[in-house]
């Protein structure tokens, strides 16, 4: 892709991350236009052990020969052990009825926290319901201290939220988002941290 920055054109590569696709809570077809121009990254950390750091790259060979060099002043190379279990589990796991089982989970943990948001939740705060991955993205009214919320919400009510800044290309920038995390939490902990959440919402906003 192609970039401005303070005026100075750069080119930027572009990369389209596989397993977000894989991990859609809705079925869509993947953008393949993309992948075949620039390169697609699949990341086993995705799909597999959230504690690997581990993935591959299919792209044209002279976009390879770059990043291998990236990676060689990077770390030398991926860890031998990950690598290793990284190769088991592509070529002894049925990947299309693990990937169905994860959707069946995450769909579930999701439609659970976004029920309390509709149901709970100040109406004041807008949030956008994903259509995969593991988060929900929340946005405060105009206003409203975000940083100061998401204090509150760790002090006071004991449930950490994620600040929207820390999102950010530069974290002190204004930013009224907090984002919420439904993939590590039970069923249980979620309804017990969205009742106080919204309880909260109401008791600040409303």
């Amino acid at each position: 892709g192609v970039a401005a920055f303070d005026g100075i054109i750069e080119v930027v590569p572009v990369v389209e991350q596989a397993q977000r696709v894989e991990r859609r809570l809705i079925q869509l077809q993947p953008r393949t236009g993309l992948a075949k121009r620039f390169g697609t990254l699949q990341g086993i950390y995705a799909i597999a052990q959230s504690g690997f750091r581990t993935g591959f790259v299919s792209a044209p060979a002279p976009i390879i020969q770059k990043i291998v060099v990236c990676k060689q002043v990077s770390d030398v190379h991926s860890n031998i052990w990950a690598q290793v279990v990284s190769h088991r589990f592509m070529t002894t796991v049925d990947r299309d009825a693990h990937f169905n089982k994860l959707r069946d989970i995450y769909r579930k943990k999701c439609d659970l926290m976004c029920s309390y948001i509709d149901s709970g939740f100040s109406k004041q705060i807008k949030y956008i319901r994903p259509q995969g991955g593991l988060f929900i993205w929340c946005t405060l009214p105009d206003g409203c201290d975000m940083n100061a919320f998401c204090t509150k919400a760790v002090q006071e009510y004991k449930v950490a939220v994620v600040p929207g800044n820390s999102f950010n290309i530069k974290e002190d920038e204004v930013s009224r988002s907090f984002r919420l995390n439904y993939s590590t939490p039970t069923n249980e902990q979620i309804e017990k941290g969205m009742e106080i959440l919204a309880r909260m919402t109401r008791e600040m906003l409303d």
